[in-house]
């Protein structure tokens, strides 16, 4: 695993290369107790899919692009988690 880490003026940063990572990195999280909502990038779902139980944790799929940035697109993202309980 190589690591990269970026200090600025008040934090410092660790960024984590490895094989698998994403995958691992996430099933961490997910057994975490707090409320979360994943936003997905349609283009890397696939990698979403790989963790257990994913269907079991609340996911929005979004077309990461230049559309999604609008006042209209915004607001039905915001509904969207909203309405998650």
């Amino acid at each position: 695993m190589k690591k990269i880490i970026y200090k600025n003026e008040k934090e410092a940063y660790s960024i984590n290369i490895e094989y698998g990572s994403i995958v691992k990195n996430l099933e961490n999280l997910i057994l975490r107790k707090n409320k979360k909502i994943f936003l997905i990038d349609r283009k890397v779902f696939y990698i979403f899919k790989k963790i257990k139980n994913f269907k079991k944790n609340n996911f929005i799929k979004i077309d990461c692009s230049e559309k999604i940035k609008n006042f209209k697109n915004y607001y039905t993202l915001c509904e969207k988690i909203l309405k998650f309980e």
